[in-house]
């Protein structure tokens, strides 16, 4: 098998959807040796800011010279983002064979348990396989979706538990309110771990807190980073944990929402109690990647910003962002967003900062076709024209833009990535 056959086998498990649950993951880990337990883990639940929090520590303990794994979902450009180590991608020939290897027990698993596991579920497994194999001293492991019924949740004794801020995303899943949803991402939390709560609205954070309660898990908490200045390449900014006053720091990635996710990264980083000091916090900090999020480039007299804000509390994440760092600048909106989300929580927030917007069609079944879309930010006095083709569309808007615009573009993961893919090839400089 080589690698587009692995990657052909990986997506085409997509037929058997999304399930929650651990049943067939159980099993998928007994038949291959249950490597997870092998593999010492912080992991990371939350509506927002986790997949940065986990890519700000992930940097960190590798600046500290850990030999550290990273897990995310979804990725942005290459399928292979989702698996790392030390910040490099798993490689094309380990991935291939992993995904022959595990052709057997995924069968076996289906026969057993009477389901066949998912594409999240066999990935999530390719994943433990890996990081056990290559004897990393820590993997740093997003959840999927939820947390308690996630496949990342095979994770039996977490290193520590961190939650970032729990918001409304994902409903017919996980709960209609605040309050369901973050009992859901409470179900990392295990019995006498360390764990670590972002900041978090006040409903949500009660639910977390009686969780842990319950489950004698000692609590840490972060609060925000104060930041001392900014600019479209990174932010400067003051933090302490604890006892520990780090004073100015410089962070690559940049959006009011990283105030909140860097202190949470490093609080949890200090609750491993591995002495990481603060030259490998800096380090890690300024060196951090994480593409697609509040991302800035130039080329020529353009200008780019992209960021999968894809549900409301995203959405005015990044509106506050570009107030604050982008101040009185006119806004060329790319978007394009799925059929299911909230889409007037998602585009009231952007609205009143937006010039000109141009709409896409995500390549997902689940998208919200381009010409409704446009419809939809016009009842909003945003003026917008349609382009189906992704490429189109950001051609269109850079067309439209001059060179005191900023062309952002936001929305679906499957929107972004391939506009990011794009962007590079148009000679913006995207890491």
């Amino acid at each position: 098998m080589n690698y587009a056959e692995a990657l052909d086998w990986i997506h085409g498990l997509g037929r058997f959807g999304s399930k929650l649950g651990l049943e067939r993951m159980k099993a998928l880990m007994e038949l291959l040796g249950h490597p997870h337990r092998q593999v010492p883990a912080v992991h990371i639940a939350g509506t927002n800011g986790k997949g940065s929090t986990a890519a700000m520590i992930s940097s960190i303990l590798t600046a500290a010279g850990y030999r550290t794994g990273l897990y995310i979902s979804p990725y942005v450009e290459d399928f292979r983002e989702r698996i790392q180590i030390n910040g490099a991608k798993i490689g094309e020939e380990e991935l291939a064979e992993l995904a022959a290897e595990l052709q057997g027990p995924v069968a076996e698993a289906a026969r057993l348990t009477g389901e066949h596991p998912t594409e999240f579920e066999v990935v999530t497994a390719m994943m433990f396989a890996h990081f056990a194999r290559q004897q990393v001293d820590v993997a740093v492991v997003e959840v999927g979706l939820g947390g308690r019924h996630d496949a990342t949740n095979v994770i039996e004794a977490p290193l520590v538990a961190v939650i970032t801020r729990v918001a409304m995303d994902h409903m017919d899943r996980l709960g209609n309110t605040l309050a369901q949803i973050a009992r859901e991402k409470a179900g990392i939390l295990k019995p006498g771990c360390r764990a670590v709560i972002g900041p978090n609205f006040p409903e949500a954070l009660a639910v977390l807190l009686d969780e842990a309660r319950a489950l004698e898990v000692r609590v840490l908490r972060s609060e925000p980073a104060v930041r001392t200045s900014v600019s479209p390449r990174g932010q400067t900014v003051r933090l302490k944990v604890g006892n520990l006053d780090y004073g100015e720091l410089f962070l690559s990635l940049i959006g009011d929402h990283q105030l909140e996710n860097v202190a949470t990264a490093v609080t949890a980083v200090q609750a491993l109690n591995w002495g990481v000091g603060r030259s490998a916090v800096a380090e890690g900090l300024a060196n951090v990647v994480w593409p697609a999020r509040m991302e800035y480039a130039e080329a020529g007299n353009r200008r780019v910003l992209l960021d999968v804000a894809h549900n409301p509390n995203g959405a005015d994440s990044l509106a506050r962002s570009l107030q604050n760092i982008f101040p009185a600048t006119p806004i060329v909106l790319v978007v394009g967003v799925l059929a299911d989300k909230e889409l007037d929580g998602m585009i009231a927030p952007l609205a009143p900062l937006v010039h000109k917007a141009v709409t896409t069609t995500p390549r997902s079944p689940r998208a919200l076709n381009a010409a409704s879309l446009a419809m939809a930010l016009g009842r909003r006095g945003i003026e917008a024209v349609a382009e189906d083709d992704i490429e189109a569309a950001v051609e269109r808007a850079l067309a439209l833009a001059g060179p005191e615009h900023l062309v952002v573009v936001t929305g679906s993961f499957y929107l972004v990535g391939l506009a990011r893919t794009y962007l590079r090839r148009r000679g913006f400089p995207l890491r």
